[in-house]
C-alpha cells in the first residue's frame, strides 16, 4: 500500500483493520465579524454554542490507535480526518516517525491535497477534456508542433 495517494476505499480499509478510532475533538464557531463564539452557557457550564446562518464551523478531529492518540491541530472535515488518522498511523507505526512529525506532516499533506476524492468517471474525465479543448479554441492560443506529437488532440486545434 503506498503511503500517498490512498483510494477512498483503501482508506476505510485500513481503518477497519487496524481498528483506527477517528473521532471529532472538539469544534469552534466563529460570527460573520470572525469572532469566537465561546462554548459557555450562562452558568460557566460547557455547552456546544449554536451555529447560525452566518457562522463559521470549525471541526477539529483525532486518531486513536493501539499506541496512544493525537489530536490534529487543524480544521478539516470528516474526510480528511479519516485520510489523516491512516497517513498518521503509517507514519508511525510503519516508519518510526515522532508523534508531533507525523502529526505535523499528516496535517500539512490534508491541508495541501485533495484526499478521499473518488477518480473523475471515464464521462466526466471525457468532459473536463472538451472543456481543455474549447479553452484552447476560444481563446485562440497556439500549439506548438512539438506538444502536437504528444498530445493527439491538439492536433486538431
Amino acid at each position: 500500500m503506498r503511503l500517498t495517494k490512498l483510494t477512498r476505499q483503501e482508506v476505510l480499509d485500513y481503518i477497519e483493520e487496524h481498528e483506527l478510532g477517528i473521532f471529532l475533538s472538539y469544534t469552534e464557531v466563529y460570527d460573520k465579524d470572525g469572532n469566537f463564539i465561546q462554548p459557555f452557557d450562562d452558568d460557566d457550564n460547557w455547552s456546544e454554542p449554536e451555529v447560525g446562518e452566518d457562522d463559521t464551523l470549525y471541526e477539529y478531529w483525532g486518531v486513536g490507535t493501539e499506541t496512544g492518540f493525537s489530536t490534529f491541530t487543524i480544521p478539516m472535515d470528516e474526510n480528511k480526518a479519516k485520510y489523516a488518522g491512516v497517513l498518521f498511523h503509517k507514519l508511525v507505526s510503519d516508519h518510526g516517525v515522532f508523534f508531533s512529525d507525523a502529526e505535523n506532516l499528516t496535517e500539512a499533506f490534508v491541508h495541501t491535497f485533495k484526499v478521499m476524492q473518488e477518480p473523475p468517471t471515464e464521462e466526466e474525465q471525457k468532459e473536463i477534456n472538451q472543456q481543455m479543448v474549447d479553452t484552447v479554441k476560444e481563446s485562440k492560443i497556439k500549439i506548438p508542433e512539438p506538444v502536437k506529437e504528444f498530445w493527439p488532440r491538439a492536433k486538431h486545434i
